[in-house]
């Protein structure tokens, strides 16, 4: 089991790097973890059992960023996946056909609101942009067997 907490990934090579030096890797944990010089992270591991992804954003300066990031994720024996992440950022999912179990929880970050009397909305362009990143989620997740979607991940697929 590797767990990343807080870290900062330099580069867009950095997971590469550190997944190919560790073939055997079977659960791999990544909270609150920033892009530095990078808005993409890429995880590709063949034998990846369990990924847990809690937050990824932009880094400058060693400062966290509100930026989009691009995951892709590319695990052919992946059983469970659990994402919470915030639903601005854009996933690539690529051949989970052992997917048993995917527990995703989007959020929208509090910056994408608009206050009205009444009710909180958001923008239509960046509905319209969750939406895409949702279906495109949604779509990389059709083997899971048991799936878990947050309300947030729901209303922006459906009521687009």
């Amino acid at each position: 089991m590797l767990c990343l907490r807080s870290f900062c990934f330099n580069g867009s090579e950095f997971m590469h790097e550190l997944l190919s030096s560790c073939p055997v890797l079977d659960t791999l944990s990544i909270r609150n973890c920033g892009l530095h010089e990078t808005d993409s992270l890429v995880i590709t591991a063949t034998q990846l059992k369990h990924l847990e992804i809690d937050m990824i954003l932009s880094c400058e300066d060693h400062c966290l960023r509100e930026k989009n990031c691009k995951i892709g994720i590319y695990t052919p024996m992946l059983k469970s996946l659990k994402c919470r992440d915030h639903i601005s950022n854009e996933y690539s999912i690529k051949d989970l056909s052992s997917l048993d179990e995917a527990d995703i929880y989007m959020e929208v970050r509090k910056s994408y609101f608009e206050a009205a009397e009444e009710d909180v909305l958001i923008r239509f362009d960046w509905k319209k942009e969750f939406s895409m990143n949702v279906k495109k989620l949604l779509g990389g997740l059709c083997n899971a067997k048991s799936l878990t979607l947050s309300a947030w991940f729901v209303e922006v697929c459906f009521k687009s």
